[in-house]
């Protein structure tokens, strides 16, 4: 189950750069169907999806040398922006 959530993860992030459509790509779409139909998978999707928000996040802001509640108030505003 834990290379299942690991391939579904790397898939969803794959599908999700897609420079139009994104997280709104079939692709994903579909990505999201088939994981949430399994609540265990889904909830180790979501631990993934996280875990490697959490380890970006913190790349980005020792690279950048910022505060990372400074980046996420940034991304929190540009994400409200777009909605």
């Amino acid at each position: 189950m834990k290379n299942e959530a690991g391939a579904t993860t790397i898939a969803l992030l794959t599908a999700c750069s897609d420079p139009d459509l994104g997280i709104r790509s079939p692709v994903v779409q579909e990505l999201l169907d088939e994981a949430s139909r399994d609540p265990q998978l889904a909830r180790q999707v979501i631990t993934t999806m996280l875990t490697a928000s959490v380890m970006s996040l913190h790349a980005y802001t020792d690279a950048a040398h910022r505060d990372p509640s400074e980046v996420l108030q940034s991304l929190g505003l540009s994400w409200s922006a777009r909605s």
